[in-house]
């Protein structure tokens, strides 16, 4: 990666080659590249192997990765409490 590039925020391993970008479509795997119009989300690779040539080639060129999902911190909590509003006219 030159000093130019940006990994994206939940990537995971580089795609380089279209054989590469078909076993992720074969896996249901998602992609993402970001500054791309038609990548800047996660993607299925399926959907991206379908994408013109061009469009494939940039996608390259800027970088195409694995999406990984992220990941919640062990041992912290599944959904946020409600604060209870105090009452001040006690």
């Amino acid at each position: 990666m030159s000093e130019h590039e940006h990994k994206p925020l939940f990537a995971g391993a580089r795609i380089n080659t279209l054989e590469e970008l078909d076993e992720a479509a074969k896996a249901r795997r998602a992609v993402i590249c970001m500054g791309n119009p038609c990548f800047g989300a996660p993607k299925p690779a399926a959907i991206a192997i379908h994408q013109q040539g061009p469009q494939i080639l940039a996608a390259f060129r800027r970088g195409l990765y694995y999406y990984e999902t992220p990941r919640r911190k062990k041992g912290g909590p599944r959904f946020h409490k409600r604060r209870e509003a105090t009452d001040a006219s006690d």
